[in-house]
Formats: C-alpha cells, structure tokens, sequence
C-alpha cells in the first residue's frame, strides 16, 4: 500500500477481506469464542498503522506500507476465481485477484 506525503504521521486503518467471483465476502478462518460472530468465522482481518515521514521525504512523494497476514487453514470448497480486497481508512485500495484450480494427479504409465 502507498501512503501519500500528505497522509504521513497519522493512524490509518486497514482491512483485509477475501471475496467470491460474485462479490461475496468469504470467512478466512474460524473465530476465538470471545469473538461473539454469528457464525463462528472471521471474515475481516484488519488493525492500524502510523507511517512517519523521513526528513528526506519530499512533498508529493508515497511512502509504501508493507503488508504480511498468515491465515493459517484458509480452504477453498471450489476451484474458481477469488480475490482479496485490502481497505485503507474505509475505502478500497487494492485487489489482489487470483484462481484457484483443481489439482490433477499424475498416474505412472504401467508398461
């Protein structure tokens, strides 16, 4: 994510969600019992950061967030198209589309 010079040294706030072909949001893991969702599942992940701004940061310039999110036993019930959807301050700022496709196992040819 880029950060413009403007919006420097103050808190933002992101989520993540995952998305079906049509849009829907999907869970991407299941939620602690003190979570309190209906469904038992976490379907956003988010939190906060505060970018400075270096003294050799000049006016007009982004500054870039790295971003890393582990979801650990994240499963996809059919091959088809996906993305994720990463929000900055309540608007959407990237898609990250991706496919997933059905494995196919490789048989030895028997002679």
């Amino acid at each position: 994510m880029c950060v413009p010079y403007t919006a420097t040294n103050q808190m933002h706030v992101f989520e993540l969600t995952l998305q079906d072909a049509d849009g829907q949001e999907l869970p991407m893991a299941d939620a602690p019992p003190e979570a309190g969702t209906p469904d038992g599942k976490i379907r956003r992940l988010g939190g906060q950061f505060n970018v400075g701004r270096p003294l050799t940061l000049q006016p007009g310039d982004e500054q870039l967030i790295a971003l890393a999110v582990n979801i650990d036993g994240l499963e996809f019930e059919r091959a088809d198209a996906y993305r994720f959807v990463i929000e900055l301050d309540g608007s959407p700022e990237k898609e990250l589309p991706f496919r997933i496709v059905p494995a196919f196992q490789v048989t030895p040819l028997r002679r």
